[in-house]
C-alpha cells in the first residue's frame, strides 16, 4: 500500500490539461454570461424605448428596467420558449411559432418607427 504508483507522461499531461480546461472554465463561464446578458439586457432596452416612443405602453414592475427584463427572461424560460446554452439564449426550436404569434402581436407598433435591426429578429 505505500508503493510509488508511475504514471506516463502523456497520461499525466492529459490530467493536468484537463484540469487546466476545468478551472478555467469555472472562472470564465461566469464572465461570459455575465456579458452575453448584459448585451441582452441593453438590446431589450433599446426595442422598449422605441415601443415606447410609438406610444405603447410597456409595463415596469418596480420602475425597475433591469428587473423587468430579468423577470421577462425568466418566465420566457419556464414557458420554454426560449433556453439557455453556454450563456446564450435562444427560441426553442418547437417553440417559434409561438414566438412568432408573440412577435405579430406587436408588429405594427415597430412598423410606425422603422423595424427592429434584423439581429434581434427570431426567425422561423
Amino acid at each position: 500500500m505505500t508503493q510509488t504508483v508511475t504514471l506516463p507522461l502523456w497520461l499525466y499531461l492529459i490530467l493536468l490539461a484537463a484540469a487546466a480546461l476545468a478551472a478555467l472554465e469555472w472562472l470564465l463561464l461566469p464572465s461570459v454570461r455575465w456579458y452575453f446578458r448584459r448585451k441582452m439586457k441593453r438590446v431589450i432596452q433599446e426595442i422598449n424605448v422605441r415601443l415606447e416612443r410609438c406610444g405603447a405602453h410597456v409595463y415596469i414592475p418596480r420602475a425597475d428596467r433591469d428587473y423587468a427584463i430579468t423577470v421577462g427572461v425568466r418566465m420566457l424560460t419556464l414557458r420554454r420558449l426560449i433556453s439557455e446554452r453556454d450563456g446564450l439564449y435562444g427560441a426553442s426550436r418547437d417553440q417559434v411559432a409561438v414566438l412568432n404569434y408573440y412577435a405579430n402581436s406587436i408588429a405594427y407598433l415597430v412598423e410606425r418607427t422603422g423595424s427592429v435591426p434584423q439581429a434581434h429578429v427570431a426567425s422561423a
